[in-house]
Formats: C-alpha cells, sequence, structure tokens
C-alpha cells in the first residue's frame, strides 16, 4: 500500500541548525512513502490538493520520532537548505537521508565482486592498524584543543553511497598552516578522524572523491552516478579548488570506478605518499592517474 500526502508549508529548522523553538518557511513538498521509506520531493511543478500544514519544528521532529519509517529519500531538485533541513530533522530523530540517484549497471557489477569485498577487509585492517598506532597521538591533539577551550572537530556534510548522506569528520582548523606541520602531513595526522568514517562504512581508504551536498546538487544525473558508490578518504581529487569543475571530477571518479582494481588502488595510494613527502602545499598533493 502507498500512501501519499501534500502539504502547502511546512516549518523546519531555521538558520542555526538547530532543532527550537524558531521557524522558517520552506517551499512546498510532496511526500510519499511506502513501508519503511518517506520520499520527499518538490511540489513546486505539482499541481493537486492540499493536505495538511506542519506548523512548527517540534511538530516536525515528533512526527519523525513517532513514526516507523527509517529512511528517508530526498530528490535533487529541492534546494540545498531544504536537503540539510530533512536530514538534520532526521539525524536528531535517528533516520537515514539518501539523495535520490539513478543507478549504474557498471558501478553495480564492479560491487559485486570479490576483488570489491576484499578491498572492504582490507580497509578494515588498516584501519585498525593506523588506530592502534596513532590514536593516541590523536587523543593527545583532542585533549590540548580542548583544554585550550578550542574546537576539536569539524563536520562536513557528505553524499556517500547510493546517495547516503553523513558527516565527514576533520581537524578543527585543519586547513591552517600553523596547526599542521609538514610532518604532520606525512603521518597523516589531518586525515585521521574521517577514519572514524572508514569504520563505519561511510567512506574507504582509497576511493572517489568526496562531494558535499551543495557539491551534489550541482552535478546532473548522470554525473550524480558516481554517488553509487563509497567515497575515499584518499582520492583522485583529494582538494578541491575554486577553479576545479566539478564535472571534470565526476568524470575522472567516474572513469576510476569503471576500470577498478586493487592495482589502481595501490598506485593512487603510493602517488598519494609519494606527494605527501614531496609538496610543501597540501592543496597541491592531487594524484594524477
Amino acid at each position: 500500500m502507498v500512501n501519499y500526502v501534500q502539504i502547502t508549508q511546512i516549518r523546519t529548522i531555521g538558520s542555526n541548525q538547530e532543532i527550537g523553538t524558531s521557524s522558517s518557511s520552506m517551499g512546498q513538498c510532496h511526500l510519499k512513502w511506502r513501508d519503511k521509506m518517506l520520499m520527499v520531493k518538490s511540489d513546486r511543478d505539482l499541481n493537486s490538493v492540499d493536505v495538511i500544514a506542519l506548523k512548527s519544528d517540534w511538530w516536525l521532529l515528533n512526527c519523525l520520532q513517532k513514526s516507523p519509517i527509517k529512511r528517508i529519500r530526498v530528490t535533487p531538485n529541492l534546494s540545498e537548505t531544504e536537503v540539510k533541513n530533512w536530514v538534520i530533522a532526521a539525524k536528531k530523530s535517528g533516520k537515514q537521508v539518501f539523495l535520490n540517484i539513478s543507478s549504474d549497471l557498471n558501478i553495480f557489477l564492479i560491487h559485486r565482486t570479490i576483488a570489491w569485498k576484499v578491498k572492504r577487509f582490507a580497509d578494515l585492517v588498516a584501519v585498525s592498524l593506523i588506530l592502534l598506532l596513532l590514536s593516541p597521538l590523536g587523543l593527545a591533539i583532542a585533549f590540548k584543543r580542548k583544554l585550550f577551550g578550542q574546537p576539536v572537530l569539524d563536520k562536513r556534510w557528505c553524499v556517500g553511497k547510493r546517495g547516503l548522506i553523513f558527516q565527514t569528520f576533520d581537524w578543527a582548523d585543519n586547513n591552517s598552516p600553523s596547526f599542521w606541520s609538514r610532518q604532520g602531513f606525512r603521518l597523516g595526522i589531518h586525515k585521521l578522524p574521517q577514519l572514524i568514517n572508514v569504520m563505519r562504512g561511510e567512506m574507504s581508504l582509497v576511493g572517489h572523491y568526496p562531494f558535499s551536498i551543495e557539491e551534489t546538487l550541482n552535478l546532473n544525473s548522470t554525473q550524480r552516478k558516481v554517488l553509487n558508490s563509497i567515497p575515499g578518504v584518499i582520492s583522485t581529487t583529494p582538494w578541491r579548488s575554486p577553479k576545479t569543475d566539478l564535472r571534470a571530477i565526476s568524470t575522472k571518479a567516474y572513469s576510476y570506478l569503471c576500470h577498478w582494481s586493487v592495482l589502481s588502488d595501490f598506485k593512487i595510494l603510493a602517488l598519494a605518499l609519494l606527494r605527501s613527502f614531496r609538496a610543501k602545499d597540501p592543496a597541491s598533493r592531487i594524484v594524477e592517474l
């Protein structure tokens, strides 16, 4: 059984990104749910009868908390603000949010291979060893920053495998030259918090560029097909400059996935380590295949 409900106006999370008494208006949305999944799409092009209006942030959060829905799927025709509003509300209610993307047969077949399953096992083994060696240093850095009242981690919304929207972890002031020495980059300490994402299955040690929500919405449906796979801590384009073309990044990432092999991952990892030792500017450490 499929259920439909359309709303003329919903009041979602305010600009401070916290559920509270204040409300902000979001455009019309069309909701459809089947079993335990809710589909949210823009209602700008739909002509149907209005049913109900959600009147407050608390109303939306309360509905999601009491709902049997486990997943929320949002369409790319929503604005970045609208997507983030749903993501934040879903996070507070313990739901997962996915961006609706087209499937891709090539990536699907690669994920079915034994080599790809070995890749995931190797990720877990490698991350466990790295955390065992570097976690004391990471805890020391976190304690020092906490002691001086400084933020420890920055979080950024990214779009992962099959459109899963999740938060990546980075050290606060990650781009500050005074915070990271060249030796720190050589050890890979600046990437240490993202190993949490790898352990949770949201990222891989080596993979395609992790697109943010804003970047994903600026891609077309064909370019978003790369999001059928898991992003990487180390990628062919680990740092994006303002001049970098998103379409070029997506094309390179899709080519990497279609021609993926264990050897290609080792090549990217080796080149990244080589660039890390040789480059003085972190933004210049881009792996060219």
